[in-house]
């Protein structure tokens, strides 16, 4: 007589593919909302970043009557991967970069803060600033997301951060949002 040496502990190859299917399912969900909130959460951090650095320059300015590029004259601590080189207190603006994206210190009053992977920025304009005296906005532009749509969620990112439904029409690209004050 002749056992049948069939193992019945596993599994076949319908029920393998079947919880592979499942599991693309899910992954194709959940990955755009993780990147979505990965963003987000370099956003804040960045936007922490720029107003404490918008208030070691409005120090920095009550003391010296003009605005710095250079963060080691400010009295501030961020977390900077790399340093511009040649970067001095005449220089127009130096760029720091760090683990979340980059930011950048202008003389003439100004922090910009660029958010990886993405076209979402902040920038102050500061009191002595002749251009935007005083103001905060949030720009939003393409997300390097291939989950992105037309309606694009860092534009609407911007308007729910800012609580403003349009954005400042004196920008040329029309994406700047100030934020309410």
């Amino acid at each position: 007589m002749l056992k049948n040496n069939q193992n019945t502990g596993g599994f076949t190859l319908i029920e393998v593919l079947v919880v592979v299917l499942i599991i693309g399912i899910l992954t194709s969900v959940a990955l755009p909302q993780y990147q979505r909130s990965v963003v987000k959460a370099r956003f804040t951090q960045a936007k922490i970043t720029a107003n404490a650095l918008a208030q070691a320059e409005e120090v920095y300015y009550a003391t010296h009557m003009k605005y710095t590029p250079v963060l080691n004259e400010l009295d501030v601590s961020t977390d900077v991967t790399l340093y511009p080189t040649e970067c001095t207190s005449e220089s127009d603006a130096c760029t720091y970069w760090t683990t979340w994206g980059k930011y950048r210190l202008e003389k003439n009053g100004r922090v910009l803060v660029y958010i990886l992977q993405s076209t979402l920025f902040y920038a102050i304009f500061f009191e002595g600033n002749s251009y935007k005296t005083g103001r905060k906005y949030c720009f939003a532009g393409k997300i390097n997301d291939h989950y992105a749509t037309a309606s694009d969620w860092t534009y609407k990112f911007c308007q729910q951060e800012t609580g403003s439904t349009n954005p400042d029409s004196s920008w040329s690209e029309n994406k700047g949002f100030l934020y309410n004050q």
